[in-house]
């Protein structure tokens, strides 16, 4: 009996999805969570947008508890709404964080769920600007050349935000970009931030997602900003192209 109430608080959920040893990650609670995953919780339960306790723990750069949690084997990989742990660390600028991930194999050049827009952890790095981040990841097998839902390389990401140090740094590895004209930093420079103003709304919600992973990955209103940005880049290119035939 005793033990079967021990198992259900364990592995119980709140309102939002998540067991308590998520909210002890989630809340930097180191202690707490290792006593939780030394006692049977299962740091594989993922909250209602499917962020595991390795999410937050990779967010937070607690690297203690990230070494416990991986230990127990739990999936490096792991998607969730805003991504994989690679993504969260590379949105919270978490290097040493990102570099554990690494050494276990996490895929640098794996894209996320396809509800963040296709963006790769490299994306996110480069809209942050974190020329560190986006130097670790390309030595361990990013590739610049692959694109989000937009369309966009990394290098056009970190135009968009204005990383002029982002790009200087991705502008190297990525091949030319054929509907840019002038390929060069100051082109890209230039060419992007003319698109982007071109479809504001876009632009607002895409950043609201990159914001997100940074601040609050697990805010549906922040996923749900970032699907209508989908769905406006979409309608953005389609008239784009129905008025370039």
């Amino acid at each position: 009996m005793v033990y079967d109430l021990v198992s259900d608080f364990l592995h119980c959920c709140i309102d939002s999805g998540e067991t308590p040893l998520i909210q002890a990650a989630r809340q930097s609670h180191t202690s707490t969570a290792k006593y939780l995953i030394e006692h049977g919780a299962n740091p594989a339960l993922a909250s209602e947008l499917g962020a595991t306790a390795l999410h937050h723990v990779v967010g937070t750069g607690d690297i203690e508890l990230m070494e416990a949690l991986l230990s127990t084997g739990v999936e490096v990989d792991s998607q969730s709404d805003a991504g994989t742990p690679l993504v969260w660390a590379s949105g919270h600028g978490q290097q040493d964080a990102l570099k554990l991930l690494l050494k276990h194999k996490a895929d640098a050049g794996g894209k996320v769920n396809i509800t963040a827009g296709g963006a790769t952890p490299l994306h996110v790095a480069a809209d942050i600007g974190n020329s560190e981040l986006i130097t670790c990841l390309l030595k361990s097998g990013a590739d610049p050349n692959v694109i989000n839902e937009e369309d966009w390389k990394s290098v056009q990401v970190a135009t968009l935000r204005g990383n002029r140090g982002a790009v200087e740094v991705l502008f190297p590895v990525s091949s030319h970009v054929e509907t840019i004209p002038k390929w060069s930093v100051d082109g890209i420079i230039q060419y992007m931030q003319s698109e982007g103003s071109k479809n504001q709304k876009f632009e607002e919600a895409a950043n609201a997602f990159y914001e997100g992973v940074k601040l609050d990955p697990e805010n549906k209103e922040l996923v749900h900003a970032f699907r209508e940005a989908i769905d406006a880049g979409r309608a953005f290119h389609g008239t784009k192209n129905d008025n370039e035939k």
